[in-house]
C-alpha cells in the first residue's frame, strides 16, 4: 500500500488517516508495556511486549505514511517539472518507511529467540518440579506445600537465580530483552530510535503527532522497566523455591537456534551499516549500494549518537537515558540480586548481576503501595477492556439474539405457521366437498350450467 499512500493524486488526503494509525499505534505502545509491567507469567510479559513493539511498527508506519502524503518526494512534481527537493524528500520518506521495517525484522528476530528461550525455562521449571513431586533422590514421595497440583511452571514466582542453571538461555534472553529495550548498539535500537526520531520530525510539521511521539519515547522507558523486570526475576537473585533450586540446564537441541538469533540480534549493527533501512523499502536500493560496510557503520553511529541535527541529537539522548538507564535502573533496584552462594554465572552475565546487586542493595525501596493500588489490579485485569467487551457482548450480543430469537418465533414462525393453519383448514374445507362420486360431480356441472344460463340470461 506505500506507493498509494505516497501518489501525487492523492497529496495531502491521507494525512488524517496517518495519524489515526500512528496514535493507535502509540497509545497501544504504553497500554501495552503498561499491562507488562504486572505480569508474573513469563509467556505473558512477552506477549504483552510483542503487543507494544507491533505497535511500535505502527506508529512508525503511520509516520511515513505522513511524511509520503505531504512531501513530494518523486522525482519530477506533479507539472512534470523536477522536484529539486527529491533527493532530500526521497531520503527522508524512505528511511522513516524502512525504520517499521527495520524494527519489524529485529522484533522478529529477539522476539522469536525470547519465546523459545521462556519455552526452554518454563520446559526445565515444570520438569524440576515433577522430579521433585513423585520422587527424591531415595525414591520417596515428597508431598510439599509447593509440589501441588496447582504448581504454574509459567509463573516467575518460581524461578530466580536461574541464570547459573541455564547459561545459554539467560545469555539469549539476556541479549534479546536488551534488543527490545533498545539497549545501544544491540538488535532493536537501530530501529526503535528510528522510529522516535521520525514520531519527532511528523510531530514538528504537525501538532498532533506529538501524542504518539510522547508516547513512544515515554514506552521506551516502560520496556527498558518490564524487560529487565523479567529477566531479572527469572535469572537473577536466589531461588525463589525449591523446584527453581532444581532446575537443570537447557535441553540440547534448543541451543542451536538460541545461538542463531542471538547472533543475529547482536550483529545488526552489520544490517544497519548496510542500508537496511533503504534496500528494505526500496528497490532501488541494493546492499551497501550508498557506501562501504565500515562508512555504513561509522555513518550509522554518527547518525545515532552525534546527530548534527541538535532537535534530533537531544531526541536520542533522551530515548536512550529513558530505555537504558531509567527503566532498567528502576527495575535494577526492584528485583533481582546476588546469586545463592556458591552459584556463579557465565562472565558475561556476571557485571548485570553484580550491578543488580549493588545498586538494590542501595536505592531498593518499597513498591508495595503500587503493587496493591487500584491501579495495579487495573493492569492486572488488562485495564478491564476484556471485562467490558465481554459484559458489552454479553449485554448487547447476546441480548439482541435473544430477542431476535423470540420475535422469530413470535412474529416471523407465528406469521408462517398462521399462514400455514389458514391453508390447512381451507383445504379440508374444499376437500369435503369432493366425495368421489360420479353422480355429484355430474349434479355440480349441471347446476354450474343452469347458474350460467341464468346469469347470461338475466344479463341480456
Amino acid at each position: 500500500m506505500f506507493p498509494f499512500f505516497g501518489a501525487d493524486a492523492l497529496h495531502g488526503d491521507l494525512a488524517d488517516l496517518a495519524f489515526i494509525i500512528a496514535l493507535v499505534g502509540g497509545i497501544t505502545a504504553v497500554m501495552a508495556a503498561a499491562i507488562a509491567f504486572v505480569q508474573m507469567d513469563l509467556k505473558k510479559v512477552l506477549a504483552y511486549s510483542t503487543m507494544s513493539q507491533l505497535a511500535y511498527i505502527f506508529t512508525g508506519l503511520g509516520c511515513a505514511m505522513y511524511l509520503a502524503n505531504t512531501l513530494y518526494w518523486h522525482e519530477y512534481l506533479p507539472d512534470g517539472v523536477k522536484n529539486p527537493d527529491y533527493y532530500d524528500n526521497h531520503y527522508i520518506v524512505i528511511v522513516a518507511f524502512g525504520a517499521a521495517l527495520f524494527h519489524l525484522f529485529n522484533h522478529a528476530m529477539a522476539k522469536g529467540m525470547l519465546f523459545m528461550a521462556s519455552g526452554s525455562v518454563i520446559h526445565e521449571v515444570h520438569h524440576a518440579h515433577h522430579h521433585l513431586h513423585h520422587h527424591d533422590d531415595h525414591g520417596e514421595d515428597h508431598h510439599d506445600d509447593h509440589h501441588d497440583d496447582h504448581f504454574d511452571a509459567q509463573s516467575m514466582e518460581n524461578m530466580g537465580g536461574l541464570a547459573s542453571k541455564m547459561p545459554i538461555t539467560a545469555t539469549a534472553m539476556l541479549v534479546g530483552s536488551a534488543s527490545i529495550m533498545g539497549l545501544p548498539l544491540i538488535g532493536g535500537f537501530w530501529s526503535k530510535e528510528g522510529i522516535i526520531a521520525n514520531a519527532w520530525r511528523v510531530a514538528q510539521d504537525d501538532p498532533r503527532f506529538l501524542l504518539p511521539a510522547m508516547c513512544v519515547l515515554i514506552g521506551a522507558g516502560m520496556t527498558g522497566f518490564y524487560m529487565s523486570r523479567m529477566w531479572l526475576k527469572t535469572f537473577a537473585g536466589k531461588p525463589n523455591n525449591e523446584v527453581a533450586a532444581h532446575v537443570g540446564p537447557t535441553n540440547t537441541w534448543i541451543k542451536t537456534p538460541l545461538f542463531i538469533l542471538t547472533f543475529v540480534s547482536l550483529s545488526s549493527i552489520l544490517f544497519a551499516g548496510m542500508g537496511f533501512t533503504h534496500w528494505a523499502p526500496d528497490e532501488g536500493y541494493a546492499f551497501m549500494s550508498e557506501k562501504s560496510l565500515v562508512d555504513g557503520i561509522i555513518y550509522e553511529l554518527g547518525h545515532a549518537f552525534a546527530n548534527e541535527v541538535p532537535y534530533f541529537f537531544i531526541i536520542t539522548y533522551i530515548a536512550i537515558a529513558l530505555g537504558a538507564v531509567a527503566g532498567p535502573g528502576l527495575a535494577l533496584a526492584l528485583y533481582g540480586g546476588q546469586l545463592e552462594e556458591g552459584e556463579s554465572a557465565k562472565p558475561w552475565m556476571m557485571p548485570v548481576i553484580r550491578l543488580n546487586a549493588w545498586v538494590k542493595a542501595r536505592f531498593n525501596f518499597d513498591n508495595s503501595a503500587f503493587a496493591n493500588s487500584t491501579l495495579a489490579v487495573a493492569l492486572q485485569n488488562r485495564l478491564y477492556i476484556d471485562h467490558y467487551y465481554d459484559m458489552a457482548m454479553l449485554k448487547i450480543v447476546a441480548g439482541f439474539s435473544t430477542k431476535a430469537a423470540e420475535t422469530d418465533a413470535d412474529v416471523i414462525d407465528g406469521t408462517i405457521k398462521t399462514i400455514e393453519s389458514g391453508s390447512q383448514s381451507l383445504s379440508t374445507v374444499v376437500r369435503s366437498l369432493t366425495t368421489g362420486s360420479a353422480r355429484d360431480y355430474i349434479l355440480m356441472v349441471s347446476v354450474g350450467m343452469l347458474a350460467i344460463f341464468m346469469l347470461v340470461w338475466g344479463v341480456a
